[in-house]
């Protein structure tokens, strides 16, 4: 059964991983500072990831520090060697490779959404 310790430790794993995409190791320790402030329960932390993947994600606003153009665009520029391996990689059917995707900001939250996605893939490994 995970815990909450198991999620952290997992987390501290990614965020010290020299080895990891550097935009995985930034979103690890963003995760890491949410949920130890906030966050009390594995059912808190997985509500967090639900309401973040049913409310599309990046787009509401809910991840500070990606909400105004300036910050998406210096994410972008700092993380934009692994978001464009993830834009070459990308199998997600429902994520709409449009014109609309073609900009600093839309790839700045691509990117967070698809190091969260499979950061959220090693966290909970153990339920599957």
């Amino acid at each position: 059964m995970i815990t909450k310790n198991k999620i952290i430790e997992r987390l501290k794993v990614i965020s010290s991983d020299k080895e990891a995409k550097a935009i995985e190791r930034y979103v690890a320790d963003y995760l890491l500072d949410e949920f130890n402030e906030e966050y009390e329960t594995v059912g808190e932390i997985k509500e967090w990831f639900k309401i973040f993947w049913e409310n599309d994600g990046c787009k509401t606003g809910i991840i500070l520090g990606l909400i105004y153009y300036e910050d998406t665009y210096k994410f972008f520029d700092t993380y934009s060697e692994d978001i464009l391996m993830y834009l070459e990689e990308s199998t997600y059917d429902d994520y709409k490779l449009t014109r609309d995707l073609f900009n600093k900001n839309s790839l700045a939250w691509f990117g967070f959404e698809c190091a969260l996605s499979d950061i959220q893939l090693i966290i909970f490994r153990e339920e599957e």
